[in-house]
């Protein structure tokens, strides 16, 4: 998207085993919607990433969010 562009994450994580293709994002967007799942989280890390974002106080949250847009800035120039 033009924000991955703009903020110089789209260069942390191309290649990256971490994203969902288009493809399998899309059908799991639309089976969600067919199911009426209201917030479907594919894949298991991101289930662990979420459990985590429940269990962890916010400020830990923020510093570990803030450390992956200062390592995309940095990789930015």
């Amino acid at each position: 998207t033009e924000m991955m562009d703009s903020s110089g994450l789209n260069a942390q994580f191309e290649n990256s085993m971490v994203l969902q293709d288009v493809h399998s994002c899309a059908a799991t967007a639309l089976r969600s919607f067919a199911l009426r799942e209201s917030l479907p989280v594919p894949g298991l890390l991101n289930n662990a990433q979420l459990l985590f974002a429940r269990l962890l106080p916010r400020r830990v949250l923020a510093w570990i969010a803030g450390g992956v847009y200062r390592a995309a800035l940095q990789k930015k120039g």
